[in-house]
């Protein structure tokens, strides 16, 4: 290739021509730049996002584009983020091809750079790209950062993004996965300083497949039409119309799946429905969305403390409690729910001691008592700091109902390999079903963190369950009470 080299200075020019990729065919092709990748590679923000469909092809965009920067510019150190370790040999495997089929005119010397074979060091211009888990030491001018929601381990990515100078340039592209991780809550926080770019399917033209002639659109289909047109000003053909029923037919559930995989996380039609659809989670996510949309503002909320029904004294009320192992970042939190319709009444929720804890329940108790029922059965975890909790509320404040155990006949609520899965389970079939109405929008949230971690139901990393356990709780003793599982169960209370 002859190439006039007045036209280096004009990085547009360079990317579309000099750099050779392989397609999705297979096929050996010159890298051009489709609308997409134009409109995200030439924006001047330095920090990005970008949410998406599969297949984009924006990893290789940002890839080609970095290594430009690289290989024209001295001192530059470019880093490519894989989410695992099979995927550094393949987000690799781009660089070593575009330097391959690199012009001999522009090619630049190779040095190995420290033997990594993930590395490219260019010792002319000092400058060097490679592709790892995560990098510390370095100073990074510009990192790209793939799949980003599957990274299992946040802590390597914000160490990463601590070596990038303010100046320097970050990209983080993905497909969603969930709400259970750090992209999520990077993407719903305004506070972030990244420029955020969300692509549903339709807007890349290649996703068609051939109408029949008597091809007719389904009302959720002519639905899905107006609302494409409405918030993004794209015409849907009746090509991608097919191409949407033949992914959503092969993408559909089945009862031998292991993990999910659904047409609205591959190919998403909106930045909210694709969060709700993928990732690990072990509820169904657009039931308790559902719910979260429509809750109503509890008449009273103070000091922890939110009410959101007043006490009825022909009711009976039972307490469900999770105290806080001492960790900063957990919550105790008390649920009392009313038995016959398991509706959550009032919550406690704070970071408190655990005698603070216990005044704070038998606060909540005294709100539900009455002549007629007493006070409400009050099942305290009984694991960790439950014990100083129960202490306090039997022996100082004198709670005149306790729960007890009849396994053992101790105080407290105790949790284990074997009731812990009973009543996780209870509790989101009970969501699920509508047989708990959870009311606080605390209790809601955690559902959407929870997780299966190698067959124990729990929040996230960096999330917590602490509201969905102590509701559990409250689940388990108003079942006991309204199904009768406990002939006596007067006696099982301490008076």
């Amino acid at each position: 290739m002859k190439i006039d080299r007045k036209l280096f200075s004009d990085k547009e020019w360079r990317v579309n021509t000099l750099y050779t990729i392989v397609d999705k065919d297979g096929q050996q092709i010159r890298f051009k730049r489709n609308p997409l990748q134009k409109l995200v590679g030439t924006d001047p923000a330095k920090r990005k996002m970008i949410l998406k469909a599969r297949q984009f092809g924006f990893s290789t965009n940002e890839i080609v584009d970095m290594f430009d920067d690289t290989i024209f510019t001295r001192n530059k150190t470019s880093v490519i983020l894989a989410h695992e370790q099979d995927s550094i040999k393949k987000l690799f495997r781009i660089v070593q091809r575009l330097y391959k089929f690199l012009p001999n005119e522009v090619k630049p010397k190779l040095d190995r750079g420290g033997g990594s074979k993930y590395e490219m060091f260019f010792p002319e211009l000092n400058s060097r790209i490679y592709c790892d888990l995560e990098s510390r030491s370095d100073t990074i001018q510009r990192l790209h950062i793939s799949e980003a929601a599957f990274m299992k381990d946040s802590a390597k990515l914000k160490a990463t993004l601590q070596a990038v100078p303010l100046n320097g340039q970050v990209t983080m592209e993905t497909t969603a996965n969930g709400m259970a991780n750090h992209y999520y809550d990077m993407w719903i926080d305004p506070e972030q300083p990244y420029k955020k770019f969300f692509f549903p399917w339709f807007m890349f033209p290649a996703y068609r497949l051939p109408a029949p002639g008597n091809f007719k659109p389904t009302e959720e289909e002519i639905n899905f039409v107006k609302k494409a047109k409405k918030n993004f000003g794209v015409g849907i053909t009746r090509e991608q119309i097919m191409f949407r029923r033949f992914k959503k037919a092969e993408l559909k559930a089945s009862s031998h799946d292991k993990t999910r995989v659904s047409f609205e996380q591959e190919y998403p039609e909106d930045d909210a429905t694709c969060f709700l659809a993928s990732g690990e989670a072990v509820m169904d996510l657009f039931r308790v969305k559902k719910q979260i949309d429509e809750l109503t503002e509890p008449i009273s909320e103070s000091n922890g403390m939110k009410i959101f029904d007043v006490l009825d004294k022909r009711k009976l009320y039972v307490i469900g409690a999770d105290v806080a192992e001492g960790v900063r970042k957990d919550w105790s939190v008390g649920v009392c729910m009313e038995v016959e319709s398991k509706k959550v009444v009032a919550t406690v929720r704070g970071q408190w001691k655990p005698g603070e804890f216990a005044d704070m329940l038998y606060d909540l108790g005294k709100k539900y008592s009455s002549p007629a029922n007493g006070f409400p059965i009050l099942a305290v975890e009984r694991n960790n700091h439950g014990h100083s909790v129960l202490l306090k509320l039997d022996e100082t404040l004198g709670y005149p109902a306790i729960w007890v155990n009849p396994k053992d006949e101790r105080q407290g609520w105790l949790t284990t390999s074997v009731t812990r899965p009973v009543m996780v389970n209870a509790f989101i079939d009970g969501i699920e079903s509508g047989a708990i109405d959870a009311r606080d929008k605390a209790i809601l949230t955690e559902c959407l963190t929870l997780v299966d971690n190698a067959g124990k139901i729990e929040a996230s990393d960096g999330k917590n369950d602490d509201a969905v356990i102590a509701t559990a709780i409250a689940y388990q003793i108003a079942l006991a009470n309204s199904l009768k599982v406990y002939d006596d169960l007067e006696n099982r209370i301490r008076l």
